[in-house]
């Protein structure tokens, strides 16, 4: 018997969906609006796909305050979710800290 809990969680990201697209097309607008557009494939792009935002914009703008990267993570959000979809921000902070989602015991990262 499967025990009974609050919340179940499903990772359907890859398996029942495929945000691949949507991602790095994100991505890539936000990167568009820099001053260096750099040209990213949509291959490189996807590496990151399961890791934090932080790390990404940090290894293509190393020489960016924390404060330009969190308003290029902003960025994505909002160019994510104009897309249709809902980020995951409500598990995981900027800072790539986990949060405590509604209805689960102690901070869990997805």
């Amino acid at each position: 018997m499967i025990p009974a809990f609050d919340a179940y969680l499903f990772d359907i990201d890859g398996t029942l969906l495929n945000s691949a697209l949507d991602i790095c097309g994100a991505v890539q607008q936000v990167l568009s609006a820099t001053t260096e557009r750099p040209s990213l494939s949509h291959e490189f792009l996807k590496g990151y796909i399961g890791r934090h935002l932080i790390e990404l914009f940090g290894d293509v703008f190393p020489h960016y305050s924390a404060e330009q990267i969190d308003r290029m993570i902003q960025e994505y959000r909002t160019i994510y979710v104009a897309r249709g979809h809902t980020p995951n921000s409500d598990i995981s902070r900027s800072d790539g800290s986990p949060r405590r989602a509604a209805g689960t015991q102690g901070d869990r990262h997805h």
